[in-house]
């Protein structure tokens, strides 16, 4: 059933979660799950991404590709530090050494 203006001015309606002609007929958890999802739909509108559909996965993808990346780099810099750190010991050790 479409929602109303009369719908929407009534107390009863809350965007995403409920309606008069609902209100009475979804219970307390459905009414969370519906307000979350109705915020996670709200962030990806300020964020200028889709939060449903094929363009959204697309998206989804593209930022675990990235985040994957920015993993392995800070490995690959994480393992360089580590190497320059043992050279300088073994470097200052064979100095030390009679």
């Amino acid at each position: 059933m479409p929602i109303t203006e009369a719908d929407k001015a009534s107390p009863l309606y809350e965007v995403g979660v409920s309606c008069p002609h609902c209100h009475g007929k979804i219970t307390l958890e459905q009414k969370q799950r519906f307000a979350e999802r109705e915020k996670q739909i709200e962030l990806s509108k300020l964020r200028g991404e889709q939060h449903i559909g094929s363009e959204a996965a697309k998206a989804l993808i593209a930022k675990r590709e990235a985040k994957l990346q920015r993993r392995l780099q800070q490995r690959e810099q994480m393992q360089l530090v580590q190497t320059v750190k043992n050279a300088a010991q073994v470097s200052n050790s064979s100095l030390q050494a009679p």
